[in-house]
């Protein structure tokens, strides 16, 4: 199973994106595997694409999520715990960020991310 980080999904639907090719290559990759979408995840790569591009974006995202057979994922007491010690340890981090680790790690998934300094930390944890 397979969680994409939110900069994963924005360089996918946005062509204007540094990133958009390697994303394109990355889905490719793994369209026969399991995606799952955190739902905090979900929420904010809509307002990362609402601010960024535009309405009909937002729209790809919601239809390619739905064409894919993805299924939403929500994090439960144990992520939250776990993400709240990756937190206070790990500052750099947003909390998504230390949400995605640790629901990743608690459920044995691949995260998978241009974010070079949450790859590193998730590889640690």
């Amino acid at each position: 199973m397979i969680i994409f980080d939110s900069c994963i999904w924005i360089a996918l639907l946005n062509s204007e994106d540094s990133c958009h090719e390697q994303a394109l290559e990355i889905f490719e990759e793994y369209k026969n595997k399991r995606i799952l979408l955190p739902d905090f995840v979900y929420i904010e790569v809509l307002n990362l694409l609402k601010r960024k591009t535009s309405m009909e974006i937002c729209k790809n995202f919601l239809q390619t999520v739905m064409k894919m057979g993805i299924d939403p994922l929500s994090s439960g007491r144990e992520e939250l715990t776990s993400a709240s010690g990756i937190f206070f340890n790990k500052n750099r981090l947003s909390f998504t960020d230390c949400l995605l680790i640790a629901m990743s790690k608690l459920r044995n998934m691949m995260l998978i991310t241009f974010d070079r300094e949450l790859s590193r930390i998730w590889k640690l944890a």
